[in-house]
């Protein structure tokens, strides 16, 4: 239940900018891109801000080809908040209202109309949550993430992007820092009054078609197209200036670019906030004397990007040896007929790659293409596969079959390979992704960098 709990303060703050639609070109907008260099004279180190959106969708994870470099250039990552800080017990007493219900604040028909729609979106927790209680704007946002969590399940990460970059600055030794508290973000919403926020929720529910809004709004989000979404935010009816206005942007713009100061003059710092709070926080900054300059780039299906150089693996027990990015794990089983299969994975989240490397005794006599040929065949039946390259590779002087595959059940996924075969010892080593991304030239390693030992 935790998750649902989270204030989506991000994800609403781009919401209302989803039916934006602009086709400038990045060389005309005023902010073009996601990804901000950050200097002054009297700081020896380079910052960077991005922009990012609080939610699971696969598409927001398709960073431009800067940003990653830019990340792992930094000593630390700063979020909105840290998620490990929070006090869910304490964050859901904020949720409630004391002297007021929701019935309260709408006519008969509207809380008709209201009630309908969160039962709907909520199910079981809406009575869970004694919904008449709730303050307007987290019945919004419980919603809006309950009804859509099924939607595009298998297109979903299972973190929303911000929390992602912090824990993997956390998994790669860098400093994760919290740039505002839970707390201020309740105190923030608690000074929308509850009238606007109830005619927030209403609106909520007369907007048709949840989805397509989304859709456009990731669109727009991976278009880097941060002028359309503050085109629109301005010139919704109310918005500018309004209590939702003053306290969920302009105050917390201040608060940000205050102590984004202090966080850049300890350390190079990637700071990653909501990305409606970036035309804010970049004028701020410039007028603390910073330089904030937009570092265009686009994003490559085919691009793979690794922070630190690949790592020797090596099975001491089975005699051979590769590069990889990182240790794999073994993940050896035996199977009904007691024949045991060595195996050793590795999942490449940030490049959307799946390594792996099978190990099996064999004690065919038969010549090595022949048997290359029949392993093959295996593998094709076995994974409804179609052959797009089979060729044959010489290998440390051991002849080899190199080649790739596309497998039914993984739409936009293939399987590159390699099989090497030295007298009783069978190796397959395989990545898949796309096409573009198992061929390029970093990943060219896991198979050229392999040999037997003994």
């Amino acid at each position: 239940m935790k998750k649902y709990l989270i204030p989506l303060l991000s994800f609403f703050l781009l919401t209302f900018a989803a039916q934006a639609q602009d086709s400038s070109s990045t060389a005309a907008r005023k902010y073009p891109s996601l990804l901000w260099q950050i200097t002054r004279t009297d700081i020896p180190t380079t910052s960077y801000l991005y922009g990012t959106i609080h939610v699971t969708d696969s598409r927001v994870f398709e960073f431009a080809d800067s940003v990653m470099a830019k990340f792992y250039s930094c000593d630390a990552v700063a979020t909105e908040i840290l998620m490990d800080k929070i006090d869910y017990l304490g964050m859901m007493k904020t949720f409630v209202m004391h002297d007021v219900t929701l019935r309260d604040l709408y006519t008969p028909e509207q809380y008709t109309k209201v009630r309908a729609y969160l039962v709907e979106k909520m199910g079981p927790l809406a009575i869970m949550f004694n919904i008449d209680k709730i303050k307007p704007f987290y019945l919004m946002s419980l919603a809006s993430e309950m009804g859509g969590k099924d939607k595009k399940k298998t297109t979903n990460k299972d973190k929303a992007l911000d929390i992602y970059l912090s824990d993997l600055g956390a998994q790669n030794g860098m400093l994760q820092i919290g740039i505002e508290t839970i707390t201020e973000q309740f105190d923030a919403l608690d000074r929308i009054p509850l009238k606007e926020q109830a005619q927030m929720l209403l609106d909520a529910t007369q907007t048709d078609n949840e989805q397509m809004d989304m859709d456009e709004l990731i669109q727009i989000y991976q278009a880097q197209n941060i002028d359309a979404l503050l085109a629109y935010y301005k010139q919704n009816e109310g918005t500018e200036g309004s209590g939702f206005d003053v306290a969920l942007v302009e105050n917390r713009n201040k608060v940000m670019a205050h102590r984004m100061d202090s966080i850049m003059h300890q350390q190079s710092t990637f700071m990653a906030v909501g990305t409606l709070h970036l035309p804010g926080v970049i004028e701020l900054l410039q007028q603390r004397g910073f330089t904030v300059e937009p570092i265009i780039s686009t994003y490559n299906p085919n691009g793979v990007f690794y922070s630190q150089p690949w790592q020797t693996f090596r099975s001491n027990a089975e005699g051979f040896e590769t590069l990889l990015p990182e240790q794999p794990e073994d993940v050896s089983y035996e199977d009904t007929l007691g024949m045991m299969t060595t195996m050793f994975n590795y999942d490449d989240f940030d490049n959307d790659l799946y390594f792996s490397i099978i190990y099996i005794p064999v004690k065919d006599t038969i010549g090595d293409n022949t048997y290359y040929d029949r392993a093959i065949a295996d593998l094709v039946t076995a994974n409804k596969a179609n052959i797009i390259k089979n060729e044959p590779y010489q290998l440390d002087k051991q002849l080899a079959r190199i080649g790739e595959v596309r497998i039914d059940n993984m739409p936009n996924k293939n399987m590159r390979f390699l099989l090497v075969r030295r007298n009783d010892k069978v190796c397959m080593l395989s990545v898949v992704g796309t096409s573009g991304k198992i061929n390029s030239p970093q990943i060219h390693a896991f198979f050229t960098a392999f040999k037997f030992t003994n």
